[in-house]
């Protein structure tokens, strides 16, 4: 929300209300906004190649200070010109690489304070313009429920080695659980591609024997998750989303495009 956005938040009003004079002042930061914006995303988007490749020192800080990785944390929360998805694209290249322990673990105990801090930013500011905060933070959501369980899938190696973990006590084994309890609330989205992210993690998971044997790990998530995907199974009539009936009609129709569509709805 930009400060002309705020203050007529502030006194009552919305951008339909405002005054030819105030419009000029709009447009003008309106596009100061959206050209940054422009700039920014051209940064991380080469970033995003670092990322990928570039020794992982260059992200996680090293001795001159530099550090991309909180940049990237603090980037989930602007959603102007997919900021947002450009900054979950740079981590999610961080979580397909062979992360040592420490700058994992680092990830796996910033990231839900972070994310907690972008939807509540995001609420707050969707909230306000009278917009659809589920229709308008999709992308957000599935790029970012993607990200999260790819997180934990490429470096299951790090929870069945760290006794803490394995163990289930400790303050490492609560950094998992609270990152673990983030991917349970986002199965819970009415967007079943969201929740479809992270099947493969569970599924990884659960196939570990020192980890199905741990009894601090997965007891306490998997009656959300087996809960969440038998939800998520149930058949419903694409007729009742396209006539608006459906009580998730709008996300459900921003989440299937039609190749997907075709297949949930024939069955193929």
């Amino acid at each position: 929300m930009n400060e002309m956005e705020v203050f007529l938040a502030n006194n009552g009003r919305n951008t339909s209300q405002m005054t030819a004079e105030e419009n000029v002042m709009y447009d003008k930061e309106r596009k100061k906004i959206d050209n940054t914006s422009k700039v920014i995303v051209a940064c991380i988007v080469t970033l995003q190649k670092f990322c990928h490749s570039m020794p992982l020192e260059w992200m996680f800080g090293n001795k001159l200070g530099l550090d991309f990785v909180s940049v990237y944390l603090h980037l989930l929360r602007e959603s102007t010109a997919s900021i947002q998805l450009e900054a979950v694209a740079c981590l999610e290249a961080l979580a397909l690489r062979k992360l040592e322990f420490d700058p994992w673990y680092r990830l796996i105990s910033e990231l839900p304070e972070k994310v907690r801090e972008a939807n509540d930013a995001a609420q707050k500011d969707i909230q306000q313009r009278g917009g659809n905060y589920l229709v308008e933070e999709f992308p957000f959501h599935r790029s970012l429920s993607r990200m999260l369980a790819l997180l934990i899938s490429s470096h299951v190696a790090h929870i069945t080695t760290e006794k803490e973990m394995i163990q289930g006590k400790g303050p490492k084994n609560r950094a998992l659980t609270t990152y673990l309890d983030l991917m349970c609330k986002m199965l819970g989205h009415p967007s079943g591609r969201v929740c479809g992210e992270q099947i493969n993690t569970w599924y990884t998971l659960l196939r570990d024997p020192q980890i199905t044997s741990s009894s601090g790990i997965l007891s306490q998530h998997l009656p959300t998750v087996l809960q969440t995907y038998i939800t998520h199974l149930a058949r419903f009539r694409w007729e009742d989303v396209e006539d608006m009936i459906h009580p998730n009609a709008e996300i459900l129709e921003t989440s299937w495009d039609d190749k997907v569509r075709m297949l949930v709805v024939f069955g193929v």
